[in-house]
């Protein structure tokens, strides 16, 4: 398969055949991540970004556990001027 690149406003574009798209795997709208490779490039799908809410969706109780180190932090009483 070829396409060729053309102007897009002050960008450049490609425009992917839907055979390309649908062995691909990416739809319309899905973010790419494009990577440089020696002789081209490499499009793959990009991470997505995480909200606090979907991390801490995503973590269990015991990963908020304190530790003993963190227990003798927390119970120590002011030094200096921090208050």
């Amino acid at each position: 398969m070829r396409t060729t690149v053309r102007k897009w406003g002050n960008s450049r574009g490609m425009i992917f055949p839907l055979e390309a798209l649908n062995q691909s795997g990416f739809n319309l709208g899905d973010e790419v991540e494009i990577i440089k490779i020696e002789g081209g490039i490499l499009l793959k799908p990009a991470d997505p970004i995480l909200t606090l809410a979907d991390i801490l969706a995503g973590s269990k109780p015991e990963d908020f556990a304190l530790t003993p180190e963190d227990l003798e932090w927390d119970s120590m009483p002011p030094r200096g001027e921090e208050l």
